[in-house]
């Protein structure tokens, strides 16, 4: 029997650029529109990666661990297991180029019913990072962090959710500060309140505790294109994940 079985197959996967609307909840496709422009001003794109990193979250403790080693930047391999977070996403058009470069995703360990929160991508190498302020914008998932029960038939049921959330960051790359807001939280006809991230940056991974929400994430693709992360807000009892880009970014030049 599987031990780790992941959302996307019952209920939604949560790519970087817009996940798939499934059984769990009521929302339809998003997908964040490419922008144009340069990578942190600069014509020159360094394609370089650090290699597959990534960490996970067990949402009701809030504890994180580093995921095991990966060959594909979105293919997250937890207790043996393989799970391919971008493949099958719904959305509604061709799959963005920055895609290929980071994912967060919700998962569940089929015998202990926990759910799991990830993020994974290639890495971008410390010595490539961008200096000064440099803002990111994207799309978000939250989920009610309430009991999630895994029957039988492997059905998830206790699962509350919303794929319209959206993620605005803003990463200080000389003062090593990171700060965001997550918006636009609605599920079940419940409007939450925005939830406000704030972290450190260590090298090309952050994470912070601010005020009751637990931040984790790490900078992906060249030039730290995509910042893509998970978040647990103790004060009203969601969970999430995000996947942003940088403004004014060019996402041909990024494309293989």
């Amino acid at each position: 029997m599987k031990k780790v079985f992941s959302i996307s197959v019952a209920v939604a996967m949560f790519g970087l650029a817009g996940c798939m609307s499934g059984g769990g909840g009521s929302d339809d496709d998003a997908v964040m529109s490419p922008v144009s422009g340069n990578v942190s001003g600069n014509d020159a794109v360094n394609t370089e990666t650090a290699g597959v990193k990534g960490r996970y979250m067990i949402a009701k403790t809030g504890a994180i661990s580093q995921l095991p080693p990966s060959d594909k930047a979105t293919v997250i391999t937890l207790y043996g297991e393989e799970f391919d977070l971008v493949d099958g996403i719904g959305f509604g058009g061709k799959l963005p180029a920055y895609a290929q470069f980071a994912a967060a995703a919700a998962l569940v360990n089929v015998q202990t019913n926990e759910l799991i929160l990830a993020h994974q991508g290639d890495a971008t190498p410390t010595n490539a990072l961008p200096t000064g302020q440099v803002k990111y914008e994207g799309v978000a998932f939250a989920m009610k962090n309430d009991n999630v029960q895994v029957t039988e038939d492997l059905d998830i049921e206790g699962l509350a959710y919303t794929i319209k959330a959206k993620a605005e960051l803003t990463a200080d790359f000389d003062t090593k500060n990171i700060q965001g807001t997550i918006s636009n939280i609605s599920i079940d006809s419940q409007k939450y309140d925005n939830i406000e991230l704030a972290g450190q940056i260590q090298g090309n991974t952050f994470s912070g505790n601010n005020a009751g929400v637990v931040l984790d994430g790490g900078f992906y693709g060249p030039n730290a294109a995509a910042a893509t992360g998970i978040f647990k807000d103790n004060n009203q009892g969601l969970v999430g994940g995000f996947g942003t880009v940088q403004e004014g970014i060019d996402l041909k030049k990024l494309t293989p």
